[in-house]
């Protein structure tokens, strides 16, 4: 609710047309939306998508625990911008990687998943 408030007083004070606003909102879920969903695409698809827009397998390499991975692919819909500041890294095998925080990595219920903001860091499976 604070990122909207701020959003709404920003267009109001610049004059900004709420409807390419609200075009660019839709644009930006809709890639959120797209990078983090899974999507098996066909190997030479995704590498003609991933020229231009970011693609799943490209996007998962930002959640990896290995620092260099997670320092790279930042762009939140064109792949060019990370390609254009140096921090794109080609699509890393999903089987190499590990993803998330440790203090997080664990299996959860639909409840518990959505009370992780309101509870402190449990133990890793691993310290488990």
């Amino acid at each position: 609710m604070f990122s909207t408030g701020i959003k709404v007083v920003s267009v109001l004070a610049l004059g900004v047309s709420p409807v390419g606003v609200l075009m660019s909102e839709m644009a930006l879920l809709m890639s959120a939306q797209f990078q983090h969903s899974n999507i098996s695409l066909p190997v030479f698809i995704e590498r003609l998508l991933r020229l231009c827009v970011v693609t799943p397998p490209m996007h998962i390499v930002h959640h990896s625990v290995r620092l260099a991975e997670q320092n790279s692919n930042y762009g939140t819909m064109l792949s060019w911008w990370d390609r254009l500041f140096g921090t794109y890294m080609a699509t890393v095998p999903q089987d190499t990687m590990t993803f998330g925080l440790d203090e997080y990595r664990r299996d959860l219920g639909l409840i518990e998943f959505y009370r992780l903001p309101l509870d402190p860091p449990a133990k890793t499976m691993s310290a488990q």
